[in-house]
């Protein structure tokens, strides 16, 4: 018998949008059928052929008009994913709600917390996963009463198990809950646009929205040093301008003027984005106090480009086991000459790293769930 799959997601920007359709096509190609509730549903409509399409009902996810306070967001959240469920007159087999962050208690006295439990074990009904983006509790200093109120939503009656990206905490976070922990690929796109004139230039890119946790101060400072002199520095994206000082701001509008750095601003189209990926000699991923999984180096392993990042977690982790880049110090100057000279005595596992987190991968995932 068909199963019928419910994908949650109340956010629309960043990669939500790929993921939801990542995830809805290997479903439906699992045999099920698939709802989505998210916002602005509708427009996801040509991201399926007519064959995927036959299978997807899509429902436009309807904001609270609640204002959330910081210690009730989470009850909110689930009370709103009640109400939007009331749009699916379907009987669900299991839910994955796709940003389990915004799920997850905050820290906060046991016996408020063991009310909500209780209360969303009574008038919560729908089997669920939930998918973790961001498990800093697992990467940082923390303690056990932390972990213990993040955590305790996976002992709700109808909780199938969590999902997680860093296979690095898999162990750990497997025991500290009593539900499945099931490790998922950070899938991205691979398709590749055709529109950009190529040149004899290196390049470092800096992919996506340039803020102070992608180093984007550390990149334009880069761009000055007499070193580099013969490099093209790019910024895929905008620029977050709030996340600077007016001195900071200051700065990035001088580099930007002498023309050391080019900003492409907002790229719509993923194509687009991969192909200056593809025409990159290094990939800027030197993000600050970043302890999760990024797809930059997913799509980095697809067009076989070396990344730089900083010491410390996952990202670091990764490409060290597969060598598909260096691990720099923090706030050390970067000479790209010797960094991509250094490149060249690496033994790159791109392709073993790629299909780790691919959308074949992502299929036998989902299947061993719905099992």
């Amino acid at each position: 018998m068909k199963k019928h799959i419910l994908l949650y997601d109340a956010i629309e920007f960043g990669h939500h949008k790929n993921f939801i359709v990542f995830y809805a096509k290997n479903l439906v190609s699992l045999n099920c059928s698939v709802s989505i509730i998210f916002p602005n549903a509708d427009q996801l409509i040509h991201e399926f052929d007519a064959a995927e399409i036959e299978h997807i009902r899509l429902v436009n996810y309807q904001k609270s008009k609640n204002v959330k306070s910081l210690r009730f967001k989470v009850w909110q959240n689930w009370q709103e994913l009640k109400t939007n469920l009331k749009s699916v007159s379907q009987k669900v087999d299991l839910m994955f709600i796709m940003w389990f962050d915004d799920f997850k208690f905050h820290s906060d006295h046991p016996i408020l917390l063991k009310f909500f439990l209780r209360y969303f074990n009574w008038t919560f009904k729908c089997p669920w996963i939930g998918i973790n983006v961001h498990q800093v509790h697992f990467r940082k200093k923390t303690n056990n009463h932390e972990i213990w109120c993040k955590e305790l939503i996976t002992n709700h009656s109808q909780c199938n198990g969590v999902g997680i990206f860093d296979e690095g905490i898999l162990d750990m976070y497997q025991g500290v809950i009593t539900k499945s922990v099931y490790l998922f690929p950070d899938v991205t796109k691979t398709e590749k646009a055709n529109s950009l004139d190529k040149s004899n230039s290196k390049k470092i890119v800096l992919p996506g929205v340039g803020d102070r946790r992608k180093g984007i101060l550390r990149f334009i400072r880069s761009a000055d040093l007499a070193v580099n002199k013969d490099w093209e520095f790019i910024i895929l994206g905008k620029i977050n301008w709030n996340d600077f000082t007016d001195t900071e701001q200051l700065e990035i509008t001088q580099t930007l003027n002498s023309q050391r750095v080019r900003c492409t601003g907002f790229i719509e189209s993923e194509a687009l984005m991969n192909e200056y990926v593809d025409h990159a000699d290094l990939i800027f991923a030197a993000y600050e106090d970043f302890p999760h999984s990024s797809n930059i180096l997913t799509k980095a392993a697809a067009f076989k480009k070396f990344v730089l990042v900083n010491e410390g977690y996952l990202m670091a982790e990764r490409i060290r086991n597969y060598q598909i880049g260096l691990v720099m110090e923090k706030n050390i100057e970067l000479d790209l000459n010797v960094l991509h000279e250094s490149t060249k005595k690496l033994c790159p596992q791109f392709e073993e790293y790629f299909q780790l987190h691919s959308v074949g991968k992502l299929k036998s995932v989902l299947e061993s769930i719905l099992k």
